[in-house]
C-alpha cells in the first residue's frame, strides 16, 4: 500500500501507544570489594529486570516486558551504617501490546487535489517496543551491623536512552477512502492505498524516548565475607517519571 498513508495511519495508532514504564522490580546479585583506609566500596551488580508499561489504551492487551541490567557503583561510607553510592548502568527493558481490532481515520488529499477521508481497520495488530538505555544512579544506603546485614537504599537515576525501536504487525488490514463531497467510498485502486492487505510487518522502526528520571528504593541483604568483601541480593524498584513517544520515519 501506499507507504505515505500507512506512516501516517501509524504515526495516529502510535499517539494512542503512549505509555510509562511506571515499575521495574528487579533482582540483584552483588559483589563488592572495599577498603577502610578510603572509606568506600565498588560494587558490581547483575539484575534480572521484569517491566510494566501502563497504557491508556482501549481494547488493547498487555505483555510485560523482559530486560536485564548490569552496573558497576562506587559507595562512600559516611559512618558505620550510611553509605552514599554513585553508579553506571547498562539497562536493556521490552514490552508488547496486542488488538483484536482497531480502527481509525484521517483527512488526506489524493493526487487529483480531491479532498477525502482515508479509512482503516486492522486486525490482531501487535506491536514490540525495545530499548536500551544508560542510567547513572545515585542512592543513600542504611545497612545494619554485624555479618548478615539487612540494607535499604532510597534515591534516584538518570536513564540516557541508547537505542529503541518497535516492530508492528497486522494480519489484516481494509483501507479506503469516503469523498464526502460525492457521498461514495472507494475501496480500491491499490496504488490509491485502498484495499485489503494481509500479513503487513514493518521492521526496526525508530522509537524516540525521552531522558527518564526515576525515584528508586532497593531492599535486601548484604552478606559479609570478610571485612573487605561482601555479597548483596536483593530487589529494586524504579517508578519512573517520563512518556515514551513515538516517531514514525
Amino acid at each position: 500500500m501506499n507507504i505515505k498513508k500507512y506512516n501516517k495511519m501509524n504515526h495516529l495508532i502510535s499517539n494512542k501507544m503512549r505509555g510509562i514504564l511506571v515499575l521495574v522490580i528487579s533482582l540483584n546479585f552483588c559483589y563488592s570489594a572495599s577498603s577502610q583506609e578510603i572509606k568506600g566500596e565498588i560494587i558490581g551488580s547483575v539484575s534480572g529486570v521484569f517491566s510494566t508499561l501502563d497504557y491508556s489504551l482501549n481494547g488493547a492487551s498487555l505483555r510485560n516486558g523482559k530486560g536485564g541490567q548490569v552496573g558497576v557503583h562506587y559507595g562512600y561510607h559516611l559512618s558505620e551504617n550510611y553509605s552514599l553510592q554513585l553508579g553506571l548502568e547498562y539497562q536493556s527493558v521490552s514490552s508488547s501490546s496486542r488488538y483484536e481490532v482497531i480502527r481509525g481515520s484521517y483527512n488526506a488529499t489524493d493526487s487529483e487535489g480531491e479532498d477525502f477521508e482515508f479509512r482503516y481497520r486492522g486486525t490482531n495488530f501487535q506491536e514490540q517496543q525495545k530499548a536500551q538505555f544508560v542510567s547513572i544512579p545515585l542512592v543513600v544506603q542504611y545497612e545494619t551491623s554485624g555479618v548478615s546485614r539487612f540494607y535499604i537504599a532510597v534515591g534516584g537515576k538518570v536513564a540516557l536512552p541508547i537505542d529503541a525501536y518497535y516492530e508492528t504487525d497486522i494480519k489484516t488490514l481494509n483501507t479506503s477512502g469516503f469523498y464526502r463531497q460525492y457521498n461514495v467510498e472507494l475501496f480500491d485502486p491499490e496504488f490509491a492505498g485502498f484495499g485489503t492487505y494481509r500479513n503487513i510487518n514493518v521492521n526496526n522502526q525508530d522509537l524516540e524516548l525521552k531522558t527518564a528520571f526515576s525515584a528508586t528504593l532497593e531492599l535486601g541483604v548484604k552478606q559479609m565475607l570478610s571485612s573487605n568483601n561482601s555479597i548483596y541480593i536483593g530487589s529494586v524498584s524504579y517508578t519512573h517519571l517520563t512518556l515514551p513517544t513515538k516517531r514514525i520515519v
